[in-house]
């Protein structure tokens, strides 16, 4: 299996992923992809679902975030035979945005969710249950205006990948994916292209070096099942009634 170049890992590389993910980053080397391109240039999700063909690992998810005004756009862009697309996932926030002339009031970012699947499998799908739905709670734009909610992005970082994975997020803002894969013990590749929010994603960064305990707790969707017996026991001894 190809590994990415260690200078790439766990750090906030300033430059045009683009070129620098497309150069450097080997093929099949990536567990994950999660990222926000900017929703009008719809090139740019085109150009993420090629890379995700080609970086990811055989079994490997990517979710890239859209909106409803684009979403088709974005999917028709990714659209790949090298990847399947499994059902939206939803972020339902707090007042995320309202079209007056409409009288309608949107309450969800939805986001697109492809997997890297075997050539000769391409409807294979592996892996325990995992919501298609995460309530993220209000929204928090005071370092940036694009700035996503961490929790939603840890809850899926920690259900689909394990402990040491590589995490691809080419658009990295002030670090959100960054920060998730710090607290979860993963590795993380990450491009920003201004050097002063790049310097906002490393301070940040700075204050992730205790695992979050309720993050912790998720289970990968390559931990083995547990019963329904052994769910509650687990759960009785964390509460202390054991």
């Amino acid at each position: 299996m190809n590994k990415v170049p260690e200078h790439l890992l766990d750090v906030v590389t300033v430059g045009n992923a683009f070129e620098i993910v497309w150069r450097k980053v080997p093929d099949q080397s990536i567990d994950m992809i999660f990222c926000d391109p900017v929703w009008q240039n719809v090139n740019d999700y085109a150009w993420v679902g090629n890379i995700a063909r080609r970086v990811l690992k055989v079994g490997g998810n990517c979710i890239v975030q859209s909106c409803s005004e684009y979403l088709f756009d974005h999917e028709r862009a990714m659209s790949d035979p090298g990847l399947v697309r499994y059902p939206v996932l939803i972020e339902t926030l707090t007042g995320l945005r309202t079209f007056w002339k409409y009288r309608v009031q949107q309450a969800y970012k939805p986001y697109l969710w492809y997997a890297r699947v075997q050539a000769d499998k391409p409807k294979a799908r592996a892996g325990s249950m995992v919501p298609d739905a995460y309530k993220a709670g209000p929204i928090t734009k005071h370092q940036h205006p694009w700035q996503d909610n961490l929790a939603f992005f840890a809850y899926y970082i920690a259900k689909l990948t394990d402990p040491g994975d590589v995490v691809l997020d080419p658009f990295c803002g002030t670090g959100t994916v960054a920060a998730a894969c710090t607290m979860l013990g993963r590795h993380f590749v990450t491009c920003e292209i201004e050097e002063s929010t790049a310097q906002t994603a490393r301070d940040n960064l700075k204050q992730c070096d205790v695992m979050l305990p309720e993050l912790a707790a998720l289970e990968p969707v390559s931990a083995p099942v547990l019963t329904r017996a052994q769910k509650q026991k687990a759960l009785a001894e964390q509460l202390g009634l054991l």
